[in-house]
């Protein structure tokens, strides 16, 4: 399954509140020796999940992920970590697995303000992702195999080769491969426009 990240949502407040949550805290037991390697690895850990967080958040891009609902105590006790004081272990929230391997534990009201399932989406969404280089349908669209792609940057020679004629640029377009096989210039009608049954196609 996978989410959209739509951090865009929350003000730097709530991000940075939802970062605090994620990272795990911990309560010293005793003492032990640390060597630089351990050292060395937790801090690119660190810097791992702040980078995937960061550039999420810049390019707002879709992220494989899956999610098992998973409550705050529980989320401890499978990473061994004894729980803070200070903290609910009745907190409903999800465990979070991306793609990469990384895994994470996020509050259920922040996750789910924050992620959204890549199917039922709206067309503002369905726009974000062609611009990114996705293939978008609708669950409503009774052809077989039919799309959306923003078409590639084809250049202006080939117009040229094909007209005679010069010109400055070839802008990109929205195109729909449809059930035939055939590829047209698409635009969208009010149904398109106000439908939340966008999705993405792998």
């Amino acid at each position: 399954m996978a989410y959209e990240d739509i951090y865009k949502g929350l003000n730097t407040e709530e991000r940075e509140r939802m970062l605090r949550q994620d990272i795990p805290k911990f309560e010293t037991v005793g003492e032990f020796e640390q060597t630089e390697e351990d050292r060395k690895k937790a801090r690119e850990t660190l810097m791992k999940f702040i980078r995937l967080g960061r550039r999420a958040e810049r390019e707002k891009r879709v992220i494989p992920l899956t999610e098992e609902e998973l409550n705050r105590g529980a989320y401890n006790d499978y990473r061994g970590w004894k729980i803070p004081l200070d903290e609910d272990p009745a907190d409903e929230g999800y465990l979070v697995k991306y793609s990469d391997g990384y895994e994470s534990w996020s509050p259920k009201k922040q996750f789910e303000k924050a992620y959204r399932e890549c199917e039922n989406l709206t067309f503002g969404l369905a726009i974000e992702l062609l611009k990114k280089g996705k293939k978008v349908t609708r669950c409503g669209w009774n052809g077989k195999g039919m799309y959306l792609f923003k078409s590639p940057k084809l250049g202006c020679q080939m117009y040229k080769e094909y007209t005679g004629e010069e010109i400055n640029d070839l802008q990109e377009f929205i195109v729909m491969k449809c059930a035939n096989r055939t590829l047209v210039p698409w635009l969208a009608s009010q149904t398109d426009v106000l439908a939340e049954d966008w999705k993405i196609i792998d």
